[in-house]
């Protein structure tokens, strides 16, 4: 999941802080840039936990559903994606110190039961999601 206010962020404000310094050219150092994630913005989830709410205040049993977009997209991606914002050319950098011991290389979700049952499915696509974040994050550092 990523999305505003998230207090465990992880690469989106790891990426940011790296890139924080003056010039075009930018050097990220990173481990990892090949595992895939679903990414999924908290408003989306915010819905689909609702959409459960309301399937349980009809009486319906409590069950596990997956609230994912079902796309995933590698650090590579989200890396390119931020640089196309802010129009930056960045260069990864390979950081062995940054590599995870234990790194699943897909993490992707189905939410085929949660569109079925509870007619929840996300609605803000990925770029959609992560400009979001940044034009957030750039208001709050300009003001």
């Amino acid at each position: 999941m990523i999305g505003h206010d998230d207090p465990n962020g992880h690469i989106i404000p790891d990426i940011l802080k790296q890139l924080n310094q003056p010039g075009k050219e930018k050097l990220l150092r990173l481990g990892n840039t090949t595992p895939k994630r679903d990414y999924t913005h908290a408003d989306d989830t915010a819905a689909g936990l609702f959409a459960m709410s309301q399937h349980m205040e009809k009486g319906n049993p409590l069950e596990a559903y997956n609230l994912s977009r079902g796309e995933e997209f590698s650090v590579g991606d989200l890396v390119q994606a931020i640089g196309d914002h802010f129009g930056y050319a960045i260069t990864i950098e390979h950081d062995p110190r940054r590599v995870r011991r234990v790194d699943r290389m897909h993490l992707l979700g189905d939410s085929t039961k949660t569109k079925q049952v509870l007619g929840w499915q996300a609605a803000i696509p990925f770029t959609s999601a992560l400009e979001r974040i940044l034009t957030q994050l750039s208001t709050r550092a300009a003001a």
